[in-house]
Formats: structure tokens, C-alpha cells, sequence
């Protein structure tokens, strides 16, 4: 047999062989002096070597040939550009090895698995984690909401009391008005009573004056009634005694009359008293009513100020309701992601487990 005839089979099997590979792999044969017989390069690696050249010493193949037996050697890219696994199989021929198989497998494909399979593992253990985190925080959402649905549903019947006690105050408030409007009435009619009073103390004062002059005048008459009576003797005595009645009566009239001045002097303080006082009723009556009139307005305002809080607390409610059942489909979703990131954690261990 020809000292080739292993490697010429080998080297004619050698492209059928190549496609048995999966990985990028490229499949060198050298003879007994290095010398390259068959290459067949990979997808992406190629070590550049050419047929008829003789490949570079220290190669794990020259190992392997020198040893008689299969030999493994890693190298990093600094040789010729790209990462590979190289596996060196003697090709013997009566016990002796002729020549060198050797498969060079790219090991980017390979390191770029393994860390695409630790990014799974570690997004699958994060995806896990945010998914447990999500559940919670859409737990402790829903559990806000749920408190808010039923502080909305407290305040919506303060609410509902607050209204009634507006219009409550509103009507009191307006009943204050007539009240403090009937007062101003009543003030005008104790002016005008005070008024007329005044005209008729102002009238009695009159008569008492012209009494007094009637008086002054009865008391002359007297006195010169009793100053004749005296003169005429005896024929005059019953005249000086009707004289002298006069004059009490004259004197009595005066007393009567100063004391109806007193009285009239008395009721003219009072009447000044009760025009001031009438004049600071009315004044605090009109700032009563214009005071009564703003805080009606202001219940009015209040009022249509809860029926509108009412309204709005009422569109929240119902909003907090919405929300509440678009959490719980998050809450269910959420437990779904992290079952399914449970899942894909498991899934991306035993891919890391395999790949150890």
C-alpha cells in the first residue's frame, strides 16, 4: 500500500466529511513533514492556510503527529484573528502516524452561546425578579385604590350631608332676611311714631306756653281785682275774695303748667334718646341685611360649589372603579409574567447547566 493511500482517502473524503460539522468548523490534512495536502475553511473561519505549504511549527497537529494520538489546543484570536478549538487526529499506517487530521472550530459561535445563554439566565432571573415587584407594587395599588373607592364613598355622603346642610343654612339665611327686612319696616314705623310724638309734644309745649301767658295775665287781674277790692271798703270784700280764688287758681295753673314743662322737657331726652337709638337700629339693621344678603349669596355659592365637588367625587368614584378592574387584569397579567419568567429562569439553568 502507498505510504498516501490513508491521507488520499482521508483528503478525498474530506468535503463530505466538513458537513457532518454544524459548528464553524474548518478541516486541515498535513503529511508526515507538515506539508498541507487538503483544506476545506468554514463559514467564517480560515486560517489562511494554502495547500503545498507547510504548516507552522508548534501547532498542536505537530504535537499530535510527534505523539501518535489526539491532541487538544485552544487559542485566543491574536493568531489569526478569531477564537478556535483545534482537535489534531494521527492518521496511522502500521503503527505509525503519516499525517495529521485536524478540525479547527470556532470558538466565537461557541463563547458567543454561552453568553447569550448567562444574558438569558440573567434577564430570566431579573424578568423574574420585576415580575415578582410588578405583582407586588400592583398589589399594593389595588390596595390603594380600593382605599380610595371607599374614602370617595365616605366623602361622597359628607358630601351628600354637607349639601343639606347648605341649603338648610340657606333657607335660615333667607328667613333672616325677611325677618331683618320686616325690623326695618318696624324701625320705620316707630321713626315715624316718634316722629308724630315730637309733633305733638312740640304742640302740648305750645299750649303750655299760652297757658302760662293765660296764667300771667289771670294773676295781674287778680292782683288789681284785689288792689280795687281794697280800695272800695266793705262793698268790696266779696270781690277781693273771688279775686283771691282767682289768683290761687292762677298760681296753680302756673305750678300745673311748669310741671307739664318738666314732663315735656323728660319726654323731649327721651325722644332724642329714642331717635338715636332708632338711628343706630336702622344703621345696624341695614348692615344686618346687607350682611345677611353676602352670606346667602355665599350659601348660594357653597351650595353650587358641593353639588359640583359631589359631581366631580362622583366621576372619581367611578374612575377609582375602572381603574380598580383594569389592576386587576394588570394583577392577573402580572402573575402570569412571572410564571412565565419562572419558566424561562428554569429554562435558561438548564441551558447553563448543559452548556457546562
Amino acid at each position: 500500500m502507498s505510504l498516501n493511500a490513508p491521507l488520499d482517502v482521508i483528503c478525498q473524503l474530506l468535503p463530505g466529511l466538513h458537513m457532518s460539522y454544524m459548528d464553524d468548523t474548518q478541516l486541515i490534512v498535513v503529511d508526515h513533514a507538515m506539508r498541507i495536502l487538503a483544506v476545506v475553511p468554514g463559514k467564517q473561519i480560515d486560517l489562511g492556510l494554502k495547500i503545498g505549504e507547510v504548516a507552522p511549527s508548534g501547532t498542536v497537529s505537530e504535537r499530535a503527529l510527534k505523539a501518535g494520538r489526539v491532541l487538544k489546543d485552544e487559542r485566543d484570536a491574536s493568531a489569526f484573528g478569531v477564537p478556535y478549538q483545534s482537535v489534531a487526529i494521527p492518521i496511522m499506517q502500521d503503527n505509525e502516524a503519516v499525517g495529521v487530521l485536524a478540525v479547527v472550530t470556532s470558538t466565537q459561535a461557541r463563547q458567543a452561546m454561552q453568553l447569550a445563554e448567562q444574558d438569558l439566565w440573567q434577564h430570566a432571573e431579573h424578568l423574574a425578579a420585576t415580575a415578582e415587584e410588578t405583582h407586588a407594587a400592583v398589589t399594593h395599588l389595588k390596595e390603594t385604590f380600593d382605599m380610595l373607592a371607599r374614602q370617595a364613598s365616605v366623602i361622597q355622603d359628607g358630601m351628600a350631608s354637607t349639601e343639606q346642610f347648605t341649603d338648610a343654612g340657606s333657607q335660615t339665611i333667607q328667613s333672616l332676611t325677611v325677618h331683618t327686612e320686616t325690623l326695618g319696616s318696624t324701625m320705620k314705623g316707630v321713626g315715624s311714631a316718634r316722629e308724630a310724638l315730637e309733633g305733638q309734644v312740640t304742640t302740648i309745649s305750645q299750649s303750655t306756653s299760652l297757658i302760662q301767658d293765660i296764667a300771667r295775665q289771670t294773676n295781674l287781674l287778680a292782683l288789681n281785682a284785689a288792689i280795687e277790692a281794697a280800695r272800695a271798703g266793705d262793698a268790696g270784700r266779696g270781690f277781693a275774695v273771688v279775686a283771691e280764688e282767682v289768683k290761687k287758681l292762677s298760681e296753680g295753673s302756673r305750678d300745673a303748667t311748669r310741671h307739664i314743662e318738666e314732663t315735656i322737657a323728660g319726654i323731649g331726652s327721651r325722644l332724642v334718646e329714642l331717635s338715636q337709638a332708632v338711628a343706630a337700629a336702622q344703621t345696624a339693621q341695614a348692615a344686618e341685611h346687607e350682611m345677611s344678603q353676602k352670606v346667602s349669596a355665599n350659601f348660594l355659592d357653597i351650595g353650587a360649589a358641593v353639588r359640583e365637588t359631589a359631581q366631580a367625587l362622583h366621576a372619581i368614584h367611578d374612575q377609582i372603579q375602572a381603574a380598580t378592574s383594569a389592576i386587576e387584569q394588570l394583577t392577573a397579567a402580572a402573575a402570569l409574567t412571572a410564571e412565565q419568567a419562572t419558566q424561562v429562569s428554569g429554562l435558561a439553568t438548564r441551558l447553563r447547566t448543559q452548556g457546562q
